[in-house]
This record gives structure tokens, C-alpha cells and sequence, in this order.
């Protein structure tokens, strides 16, 4: 899991800089995270502000449908997030 990218308006995209996300515990560079530029942000907001009349006007069950969709995904590689963000953080692993 070290390939970071934006999500804006559906799509994948680079940052126009990169952010080195240091593991506290050891100093050691754990990966770069993607930079958006005022640009990027304003794109990301935009899109966002589109979505939302669609998103809004989605059944509830749909939406539930959806988001357990999601959280099913990020359960299939909790172990992956879990090591993740204990490493950005510094911590011992549990």
C-alpha cells in the first residue's frame, strides 16, 4: 500500500507534490502521501457539490447498500489499514 493518489471526480490522480509520512517511533520514512494544489482542492469541492443532489436523491437503501459495500472492502484488508495506520502513528502493533 505504498501508490497513494487523489480521488477526485471518480478518478485517480497524482498530487502536484508529495508528502513524506514519517513513522514516529522509528524516524523512517514509511511512504509519501499525495499533495493537492488550490487547484485540486477547488476540483475535488466542485465535484463534490455535483454529487451531492445525486447522492441525496439515492433511496436510503441504496445508499445503505452502498456504504456496506464500503465498509465490507475495508474490512477485507483491515489488517492492511490496521498495520497502516499504526505505523504512521508510531505505535506498537497490537
Amino acid at each position: 500500500m505504498n501508490d497513494f493518489a487523489l480521488l477526485i471526480n471518480g478518478q485517480l490522480v497524482s498530487g502536484v507534490a508529495r508528502i513524506d509520512v514519517i513513522n514516529p517511533a522509528t524516524e523512517e520514512l514509511l511512504a509519501e502521501a499525495p499533495r493537492a494544489d488550490r487547484g485540486q482542492l477547488n476540483e475535488a469541492i466542485a465535484a463534490a457539490k455535483l454529487a451531492f443532489p445525486t447522492w441525496a436523491a439515492t433511496p436510503v437503501r441504496q445508499r445503505g447498500a452502498l456504504l456496506d459495500l464500503l465498509a465490507n472492502s475495508l474490512e477485507a484488508r483491515l489488517e492492511e489499514f490496521a498495520r497502516l495506520l499504526t505505523l504512521e502513528q508510531g505505535k506498537p502493533p497490537f
